[in-house]
């Protein structure tokens, strides 16, 4: 009888702990969400949306109801439209370059940017989100990825979306034939348990937290010390180095190779896109401009070539340069073709680069391709001459 009353007490003293356990598993994951933005993942802080992709969740602090980051507005004079860099990743929604811009011009600005928006989405957003009585558009064109089938791509040839089944029919936009990535499609391969733990990843506020507050910053300092000759270095005035990742300089060459097959794709796609936002303009008056906003390995070369120090660099980070070089240039062409206006951001962020390193201040922070608040305003100097050059077409 001792030993069945002991079963029973030790029974009951581990059902508690597992209950408690359980319990306070459940309010830290409470706490967690109402304290802060977590889960942070693929899934997390997105509404699907069949045309777009996906749109930013309102339950965020500075994302309007319609999905994008903005105080609530009902009317605006210019759109910006775009990807992260127009989002403003790295600063507050007041120093995004379409706050700044609304500054210098006197006019409300709406942020239609959402990170790893392309082509494809700005052309559906100004097709079906933008006000037609907007003033002005100004495109934030990111040509680095841009061009690549993200998110919002996997949208276009699944049926889904009546705008895209129209457009691909009456625009014949090119369907890249690339296997598709991203959250919105299928992925061969994936078995029950993978994507239950996937699905419990990406909705789980303590995991989500976990993986990317502390694994993921392991994982980046680990891949630092074991694998220094992964990464290109440079001076950038705060640490002095600051890396580069030779992964990610040959990505963004592969992604604005002309002669790649489905960058060539959604380039022609591009050419379609500039005949259909000139004839939406001259319908409804408004303005068009492309702001190109080249990439962070793009300005630090930009800076040595200026400083008569272009051999102190790798030759293989020259040559993938000299691919996304080439790109700019046949951009510009199209554009210009198209009698569309357009401004490079490159002399405005490589000037103010220039005074950072000076100055000993930071400009990007490591591991990340988005500038810190003196690169947005470089942004936005682009593209406020960029609508001057749009006003004085117009007149």
């Amino acid at each position: 009888n001792k030993h069945l009353l002991l079963t029973e007490t030790t029974m009951k003293n581990t059902a508690l702990l597992i209950s408690s356990i359980i319990i306070s598993i459940f309010l830290c994951e409470i706490v967690i969400r109402l304290a802060t933005p977590f889960p942070v993942t693929d899934e997390s802080n997105k509404a699907d949306d069949p045309v777009l992709g996906y749109r930013l969740s309102p339950q965020l602090d500075d994302v309007d109801e319609h999905g994008f980051r903005n105080k609530q507005m009902d009317d605006y004079g210019i759109a910006a439209i775009g990807d992260s860099h127009t989002y403003g990743v790295n600063v507050t929604s007041e120093h995004s370059w379409p706050s700044l811009l609304s500054k210098k011009t006197g006019n409300k600005v709406y942020n239609f940017g959402v990170g790893s928006y392309g082509i494809l989405t700005y052309h559906a957003i100004l097709k079906t989100l933008v006000n037609p009585d907007t003033e002005s558009v100004i495109i934030g064109l990111y040509p680095a990825n841009d061009f690549e089938m993200k998110n919002s791509f996997c949208k276009i040839n699944s049926g889904e979306s009546s705008f895209w089944n129209n457009e691909i029919k009456t625009l014949g936009l090119i369907i890249p034939s690339a296997e598709l990535s991203g959250k919105y499609c299928k992925k061969k391969g994936k078995n029950t348990f993978s994507r239950l733990k996937n699905y419990i990843v990406d909705n789980s506020a303590i995991i989500s937290a976990t993986k990317f507050l502390v694994i993921n910053r392991l994982k980046s300092n680990l891949r630092e010390l074991r694998r220094k000759d992964e990464n290109y270095y440079f001076f950038d005035g705060h640490d002095q180095i600051h890396p580069i990742s030779r992964t990610r300089t040959k990505s963004h060459a592969k992604k604005m190779d002309i002669n790649n097959t489905d960058t060539k794709s959604m380039y022609n796609n591009l050419e379609i896109f500039c005949k259909s936002w000139k004839k939406w303009t001259d319908q409804t008056n408004t303005k068009i401009g492309i702001l190109i906003i080249p990439s962070m390995e793009r300005v630090i070369y930009e800076y040595f070539l200026r400083n008569n120090n272009i051999e102190l660099l790798d030759k293989n980070f020259i040559s993938e340069l000299g691919i996304q070089v080439e790109f700019e240039k046949s951009l510009s062409e199209l554009f210009n073709a198209s009698n569309i206006p357009h401004i490079n951001a490159l002399d405005n962020i490589v000037n103010k680069l220039a005074l950072s390193i000076q100055q000993k201040q930071e400009f990007y922070p490591p591991d990340n391709g988005h500038p810190l608040e003196t690169g947005y305003e470089a942004y936005a100097e682009s593209a406020y001459e960029l609508w001057e050059i749009m006003n004085n077409d117009r007149q």
